[in-house]
């Protein structure tokens, strides 16, 4: 019995030594998960790396490849994980072809539109510039015919600016940015007023003042006499007189511009096939509802609706 007790207690102390060993020796939680995020971290920059350092030998991962001289229709294609866009004349091909059937299909569905845009004055509480009619598909012949005209008017009032365009470029040059820059933004303007002009209401607008350009026209002329003279004094009058027809609608852009120029984006964005067949019914709509916050536009049916069909 003596002796035993040493024993035990030498035993429980070798134990005691055991265990603080190995609570010496075991890792910490949080070292360990410490030491597990660093290894991942490492192995995600690495990998990284590489797949940075494999992309650059490639190049980008979409390519323009190289097109042989002459007319060449190479469609798109994926090679080796790399996108190639294929030739300027497939793309032109191809919004064309949709552009085409985009045209086909709206000329054939006009009376549904006629009707979605009707039925959208209403649930908005616009009154209604359409008649009631029962769609159906069909080829309308007067409406394309005066679409034809249309499209002539807008491409005249377009060209009849383009001498202003030259004698505002002279001191520069006829630099060409400056010129493809201003005959954008005049192109841009027309497509403005068509797009107010969408809507009935633009076409009754009151005109208080001559157009924009032909104000400045007249101021540039106070400042150059040469301006008043034979031909230039000429090709006033006939500017004059070609925009004298679309008198209303330019007034009512010009009390609105820039809400008609946010309207007119969006339609221009609307013609890319396939969006026109979705968007075209509700521009007229659209353009109503600001032709009613212009104070000056007078009270639906004050005046009488113009000849002809606006929204068309």
């Amino acid at each position: 019995a003596p002796t035993s007790a040493p024993t035990t207690d030498e035993d429980a102390d070798e134990d005691a030594e055991d265990r603080d060993e190995e609570a010496a020796t075991e890792p910490h939680p949080d070292a360990l998960r410490e030491e597990l995020t660093a290894t991942v971290r490492a192995a995600l920059q690495d990998a990284n790396r590489e797949a940075a350092e494999a992309a650059e030998a490639k190049g980008p991962r979409i390519q323009r490849e190289h097109q042989e001289k002459g007319f060449n229709i190479d469609a798109p294609k994926v090679r080796h994980g790399i996108v190639f866009l294929g030739s300027w004349e497939f793309w032109v091909a191809f919004f064309g072809s949709l552009s085409v059937v985009q045209w086909v299909v709206v000329a054939l569905s006009r009376d549904f539109h006629t009707v979605i845009s009707r039925e959208a004055s209403i649930a908005t509480g616009v009154p209604p510039e359409d008649p009631e009619i029962h769609p159906r598909v069909r080829v309308n012949i007067p409406w394309m015919r005066a679409k034809l005209r249309r499209r002539w008017r807008a491409f005249m009032l377009f060209a009849v600016g383009f001498p202003a365009l030259a004698v505002i470029t002279t001191p520069v040059l006829w630099s060409k940015p400056v010129f493809t820059t201003l005959s954008t933004a005049w192109g841009f303007w027309w497509l403005i007023v068509f797009t107010a002009a969408k809507s009935d209401r633009a076409w009754v607008a009151p005109v208080t003042n001559p157009p924009w350009f032909l104000r400045g026209w007249e101021r540039m002329a106070h400042a150059l006499p040469f301006l008043r003279w034979g031909p230039f004094h000429r090709y006033l009058g006939m500017w004059t007189r070609r925009t004298e027809g679309v008198g209303s609608p330019i007034a009512a852009v010009e009390r609105q511009p820039w809400a008609f120029a946010g309207l007119a984006a969006t339609r221009f964005l609307g013609t890319l096939p396939p969006f026109r067949c979705f968007t075209r019914p509700f521009i007229p709509v659209a353009s109503a509802h600001l032709l009613n916050l212009d104070p000056k536009q007078p009270p639906v049916g004050a005046l009488p609706p113009p000849a002809h069909r606006a929204g068309d």
